[in-house]
């Protein structure tokens, strides 16, 4: 892609989105479909500055899909082959969990971790983020998540 390479050269693009471009675009084979999408994403890509990773995902994906929907079937196929959860020890008796899922259950799953950390009352000492992390095991385990606010009147305080 000859032209969003000079734009990268001529510092009117970042490398973030020539990589995002690269990695989108990989399964277009064609020449002439290539430079199409050159010239396509190289008009637009001087207005993308401050666009989030999924902006320019889909606005590159879009791109595909137009000039070689073959090839964004190709990717989709593949993204849904490739997915995976993996969970990874830390140190301190932590772990990460990274993976690969179908939009609508990350939707799902992240909806429903928010509503099990908002269950707990508001003198819960926890950040939202602590809060999402220790309701993966109560998701895990089919409970609600426990407040940890130490008021014995909590009607969701540990240990009931």
């Amino acid at each position: 892609m000859p032209k969003v390479a000079a734009l990268l050269a001529e510092g009117r693009t970042d490398w973030r989105t020539v990589r995002l471009i690269i990695g989108r675009t990989e399964l277009v084979t064609d020449e002439q479909l290539i430079a199409k999408l050159d010239h396509s994403l190289a008009e637009r890509i001087g207005h993308w500055h401050g666009w989030s990773r999924q902006r320019i995902v889909n606005a590159v994906d879009a791109a595909v899909r137009t000039a070689d929907p073959d090839a964004a079937r190709e990717r989709r196929q593949a993204d849904e082959d490739d997915r995976c959860i993996g969970i990874s020890a830390t140190v301190n008796g932590m772990a990460e969990i990274h993976g690969s899922v179908v939009a609508s259950a990350a939707v799902a799953f992240d909806r429903r971790l928010s509503q099990l950390a908002k269950q707990v009352c508001p003198a819960d000492p926890r950040t939202m983020d602590q809060r999402r992390a220790d309701a993966l095991a109560a998701l895990a385990e089919a409970r609600g998540l426990a407040c940890a606010c130490g008021q014995p009147q909590c009607p969701t305080r540990a240990g009931d």
